[in-house]
C-alpha cells in the first residue's frame, strides 16, 4: 500500500505477481525451488537440492508449496533483491547520514549488491514517511558484518526512529534494492516522540502492576486502528486524511502501555455502520442511473464519480482467482491418481 502511495506504478506490482506460475512449478524446477527455500528461510533444503536427494526434497517442497499458496491471499510476493534482517548501529562511526551498509549472503557466501540505493522499511508501517530511501555504501571497517543492516550513528535523527519509530533493540527491517520498487520521492518521516507524559507514582504496588498489565491487552487499540486504516485505504487510498490521522493514532496506541495514555478514536475515523454503508451504496447506484438523452445533448447531470480500484485490491482479486484454480487443479489431479487402471483405460478408449 505505502509503495503504491509513493507513486510506484501499478504495472510493477502486477508484474511481480506473476510468481503464481512459480508456485505451480516449485516441485519440478530446481531454480524456483531454491528461490522459495530462501524465501521461507529453509537454506538447509538447498543442500538436498544440490545433492539430488529427490525422495526427501519432494515432500519438503510440497510443504513449502502449501505455505506459498497460503501466503498468496496475504499478497506476500517473493522479491529476490530483498532481505529481512536485524538492524545494528555502526560500531566505527564511518557511515554518514543517509547511508546504510548491508552485505547479504547466499548459501554461506557473501555477494555484492548490484545497486547504489535501497529502501528500508518495517512491519507494521502506516505512514508514507516510514519508507526511507538510503544510499548503499561500503567501508572496509564494516566488511566483517553480513546479513545485518548497519545504520549510521551520526545525524540529527536516527534512521531506525524514522522508520515507524523503531529502535535497535532486536527489530527486524526489510531492505530492498530492486530498482523497480524504490520510490523516486519520499515523504517526510513522522515525529514518533510521544507528547504524552508517563504517569509516575512514588510507590507502585504489586497489585497495581498486575492490574496495569492485565488491562493493557484489554484496552489495546492497535488492532482496531489497523482495521480502520485498511478500510479507509481500500476506500480512499493511503494518502487520505483518515489514513494519515490513523497512522498517528497507531503510534500513540503502541506507546500507550508505557505512557498510560487512553486512546480514543474520533467518530469520523470509524467506518460507517453496515446499515449506513448499505444506504450509501444504494444512493450511489441510484445516482449512477441516468435518463436516456438525445445523442446531441450533453449529459450535465452525471455527477457520479467512479471509485478507483487500488492496485492491492486488483492483486487480491488475482490471488483469490489463482488460489481457487490451483485448488481445483490439485483436486482433479488427486482424483485422477486414485482412478483404477481399468477406469483410466476406459477413459482413454472413449477419447480415441
Amino acid at each position: 500500500m505505502l509503495l503504491s502511495g509513493l507513486n510506484i506504478p501499478d504495472e510493477i506490482f502486477l508484474k511481480k505477481q506473476e510468481h503464481f506460475h512459480e508456485i505451480i512449478s516449485m516441485c519440478d524446477n530446481m531454480n524456483v525451488a531454491m528461490k522459495y527455500s530462501l524465501y521461507f528461510d529453509r537454506i538447509d533444503l538447498i543442500y538436498h537440492l544440490l545433492s539430488n536427494n529427490i525422495q526427501f526434497i519432494q515432500s519438503e517442497l510440497q510443504i513449502l508449496q502449501k505455505k506459498a499458496l497460503e501466503s498468496v491471499e496475504k499478497l506476500k510476493i517473493p522479491i529476490t533483491k530483498s532481505r529481512l534482517a536485524f538492524g545494528v548501529c555502526d560500531p566505527y562511526g564511518v557511515l554518514k547520514p543517509g547511508e546504510v551498509y548491508f552485505r547479504p549472503t547466499f548459501n554461506g557466501r557473501q555477494f555484492m549488491i548490484d545497486s547504489k540505493i535501497c529502501f528500508v522499511a518495517k512491519s507494521p508501517s502506516y505512514h508514507l514517511g516510514d519508507i526511507r530511501v538510503l544510499k548503499l555504501t561500503s567501508y572496509q571497517q564494516l566488511e566483517h558484518l553480513y546479513d545485518v543492516i548497519v545504520f549510521p550513528t551520526k545525524g540529527q535523527r536516527p534512521h531506525p526512529n524514522e522508520i515507524a519509530g523503531s529502535d535497535l533493540d532486536g527489530d527486524k527491517y526489510l531492505i530492498c534494492w530492486d530498482n523497480d520498487l524504490i520510490p523516486k520521492q519520499t515523504n517526510k518521516p513522522m515525529n514518533y516522540n510521544s507528547t504524552a507524559k508517563v504517569q509516575e507514582s512514588e510507590f507502585i504496588t504489586r497489585k497495581e502492576m498486575i492490574s496495569h498489565f492485565a488491562n493493557a491487552q484489554k484496552t489495546n487499540q492497535s488492532g482496531i486502528i489497523d482495521n480502520y486504516y485498511n478500510y479507509w485505504a481500500n476506500l480512499l487510498g493511503v494518502n487520505s486524511t483518515q489514513c494519515r490521522r490513523l497512522a498517528e493514532l497507531f503510534s500513540e496506541a503502541v506507546d500507550a502501555p508505557k505512557t498510560g495514555q487512553k486512546i480514543r478514536i474520533p467518530a469520523e475515523l470509524k467506518p460507517p455502520r453496515k446499515e449506513e454503508e448499505q444506504q450509501q451504496q444504494l444512493n450511489n447506484e441510484m445516482t449512477s442511473i441516468q435518463p436516456v438523452q438525445d445523442n446531441n445533448q450533453p449529459n450535465t447531470n452525471n455527477n457520479n464519480i467512479e471509485k478507483k480500484e487500488f492496485v492491492w485490491i486488483k492483486m487480491l482479486n488475482n490471488a483469490k482467482k489463482f488460489k481457487e484454480e490451483f485448488q481445483i487443479k490439485l483436486i482433479n489431479e488427486n482424483q485422477f491418481k486414485s482412478l483404477s487402471k481399468e477406469t483410466l483405460l476406459n477413459i482413454l478408449y472413449e477419447r480415441l
